[in-house]
C-alpha cells in the first residue's frame, strides 16, 4: 500500500498468510493453585473458568437436574476456595475438585431421598 500523502509512513502490510501471534502463555495448574493459595484473585478466576464446564457436566450426570447442578457446581467451588489451604497436591487440582463434586451431589440426594422418606411418612399419618 503506497503511503498516502498526508503522511510521510504507512502503516506495514499484513499478509493473510502470517501467522497470528502466540497467545501469551497461561499458568500452569499448579502455578495457579499456589497463586491462589496466596491470595490471587485471577489466578482463581482462571481455575474456576478452566474447571467450571467439567464440575458441572459431571453434577448434571449425578442429580440430573440443570438447576441443581448449577446450585452445586457454585457450593463445589465456594468449597474449594475455603478447602485450598488444605489441598496437598497429591492429586491434581482438577481431581480434587471433582472430588469435592461428588461429595457435594452425594451429600444433596442424600438429603433429598431424607426428605423423600419423611414425606411418605408424613403421608401415611
Amino acid at each position: 500500500m503506497p503511503p498516502s500523502a498526508s503522511s510521510s509512513r504507512s502503516a506495514p502490510a499484513v499478509r493473510d498468510d502470517a501467522p497470528a501471534p502466540a497467545p501469551a502463555p497461561a499458568l500452569a495448574s499448579d502455578d495457579l493453585v499456589a497463586a491462589a493459595r496466596a491470595g490471587d484473585v485471577q489466578a482463581w478466576a482462571q481455575l474456576y473458568q478452566e474447571h467450571f464446564d467439567r464440575v458441572y457436566r459431571r453434577l448434571c450426570f449425578m442429580v440430573g437436574r440443570s438447576t441443581d447442578a448449577e446450585d452445586l457446581t457454585q457450593e463445589t467451588f465456594a468449597r474449594a476456595v475455603v478447602g485450598l489451604a488444605g489441598f496437598d497436591g497429591r492429586s491434581s487440582f482438577a481431581t480434587w475438585v471433582r472430588g469435592i463434586a461428588t461429595n457435594v451431589a452425594r451429600n444433596f440426594l442424600r438429603a433429598k431421598d431424607t426428605r423423600r422418606r419423611a414425606e411418605e411418612r408424613l403421608a401415611e399419618l
